[in-house]
Parts: C-alpha cells; structure tokens; sequence
C-alpha cells in the first residue's frame, strides 16, 4: 500500500505510489469515497475519517499470484521497518481485477506527520520502491488521491470499513449511498462496507452502474489496532500468514 505519494499512505507503497502506501497522499486530487457496513454486525464503530487516500492498481490478467507475492513483500517490509501509518487492501471479487488501497487520516497534521516519518525512513522508502518497483509491469496504478469526506453528500452510516469483510466502492456519489469523499477537483467516490458478500452484491445491484464489490485482503494489510479487536476472526488470515514466514 502506500502513503504520502502511494498506496501505502503519505509515503510508503510503489515508487511515489510506494510512497504511501503513504505516496500520493501529498498532492493527488481527484476524489474519493468510502464508506460503512450494512449488515448489523457487532457494535463496533469507528468515526468516519476526514481525510481518505486511495490508491487503484488494476492487476494484469493471470499474474493475479505474482502481484500477491509482491504484496506480501511490501508487507513485511512494512512492518520491520516501521511504516507510519495503517492501509486497507480491497481486492475486486470479479475481473477487471482492481485492488484498492485506503489510508484514513484524523486531520491535516497527521498527513503531515505521516509524509515526515516516510521522509525520515530512508531504509523504509527504499525497500518500498525497490519492491514496488517489481509490480510495474503486473499491476499498473490508476490513479491515487487524497480526498475529504462530505457528509452532505452521502448517507449517515457507521464507518466500518476495516471491519467488514466486503465493501461496495464507486467512483461516482449517488445520494444516499453512503460516505462521500470528494477531490479538490470534484470528482466523488463511494464505499458501502457489508458483513457478507449477499449483502455487498445487493448494495452493489442498486447503485450507480461503475460500483462493484470488493474483499478485503488481509494479508496485504497493515490493520488498524481497533480493527483487529472490533474483528478479529477476518484478520486471523493475515496475521497466521505472517507468521508462517
């Protein structure tokens, strides 16, 4: 994932993207939304995050092993170095394959704070773009903005995301569809977390023709503290996984 210029955050995942998993979080502008759980699940619920990052990369086809390999890298990586900030992987249940990487800040200064760890962190930068370098020719990046919710845009719901298993994402904002992050240059995206992949396929059938369901991908991921206490079974995948390397 990246950070200030990426993925991962303000500055971790894929070259810039690499960055954030921390990358792009320094100047994209485009928009983007996400957002809740639908079924009622435990009582868990986080505030919705001011800013959000989000990061697409669209995976080639039959290559989907490789770009996991490369993920589990940047992961690891990641953890032993002492990347600054969370990211959620969202992996498409159906083809085009499209893997979407959030990163939630509470405020400005902590996007700031971010992007000074990456800057501080030769060792982790480094390691993120020689790993994210790998994925050139696998998965290509979309595109990666950093955007601000709009309550007035979308719908009041719980902010799960993270503690969902599946999530319904758009790259457009109908009324009511859930939470709405909005770039500097207007464009919108949704995100409508849900307990089951049932509930996700529905979401997905009354809303706007460019949403589509997602799965998160544990493995990938460096969670949230809360998440993993709010749900621990979806992320006893990736911690097993870790621990088996």
């Amino acid at each position: 994932m990246q950070a200030v210029n990426g993925a991962r955050g303000t500055g971790a995942h894929g070259t810039d993207r690499e960055r954030g998993r921390a990358s792009t979080l320094l100047g994209a502008g485009v928009a983007a939304a996400l957002l809740a759980v639908l079924a009622p699940a435990p009582t868990y619920a986080q505030m919705t995050p001011p800013i959000l990052q989000i990061t697409i990369e669209r995976v080639a086809a039959g290559r989907e092993s490789e770009y996991g390999r490369v993920e589990e890298r940047l992961l690891e990586a990641c953890l032993r170095l002492g990347c600054p900030n969370d990211y959620l992987a969202l992996e498409s249940v159906a083809e085009p394959r499209e893997i979407w990487w959030l990163v939630a800040y509470s405020s400005q200064a902590d996007v700031d704070r971010v992007a000074q760890a990456y800057a501080r962190n030769d060792s982790l930068t480094s390691a993120l773009r020689e790993l994210g370098a790998l994925k050139k020719d696998i998965a290509p990046t979309i595109g990666s903005w950093v955007t601000r919710y709009r309550p007035d845009l979308g719908a009041e719901v719980p902010w799960r995301v993270g503690v969902a298993p599946f999530a319904v994402l758009g790259r457009s904002a109908a009324p009511g569809s859930g939470a709405v992050f909005e770039a500097p240059d207007g464009m919108r995206f949704t995100v409508v977390a849900a307990a089951t992949l049932d509930d996700a396929n529905a979401v997905a059938a009354r809303s706007d023709p460019s949403a589509r369901v997602f799965t998160v991908r544990p493995e990938w991921s460096k969670p949230d503290p809360a998440w993993l206490k709010a749900s621990p079974e979806l992320w006893r995948t990736g911690t097993q996984a870790r621990s088996q390397r």
